[in-house]
């Protein structure tokens, strides 16, 4: 997958794209039909999509899956530190340091927030992952 098939992806995530579009439409439509048929039926619309294989289809879906868990995420690790004004580490380190109190909100916002930006990591691995295999 080229830089132009990356941006397109991005551009499609930034509309506003929830589901997998085109590439599940594609895959359904493929499984519709039956041997040779559908086999030349997928290469004819993969290639007039700028695909030139089906593991280069996939790739880009993945990606596209990749970067749309990373604004996930993003959005959500900045809807916290909005909130509470803070990085995550001052938060945690203030959450942790309180004593007596439970403010059972902010423990499971730290909780959240956690979660959040380990998916956010692990995203951002798994993306770079697959940029690095569509340019290798």
């Amino acid at each position: 997958m080229n830089a132009e098939k990356e941006r397109e992806i991005r551009n499609w995530l930034r509309k506003g794209h929830s589901d997998l579009g085109s590439a599940g439409r594609i895959m359904s439509f493929c499984c519709h039909r039956s041997g040779n048929e559908t086999q030349m039926t997928a290469t004819e619309v993969l290639l007039n999509a700028g695909y030139h294989s089906t593991d280069e289809l996939l790739q880009g879906w993945a990606l596209m899956v990749a970067l749309s868990k990373l604004d996930q995420y993003r959005g959500e690790c900045e809807f916290f530190a909005a909130k509470y004004q803070q990085s995550f580490d001052e938060f945690a380190r203030r959450v942790h340091d309180q004593t007596g109190l439970e403010e059972f909100e902010e423990e499971d916002d730290l909780e959240d927030w956690t979660f959040a930006l380990h998916a956010l990591n692990w995203w951002q691995d798994k993306a770079e992952e697959l940029r690095s295999a569509a340019y290798a």
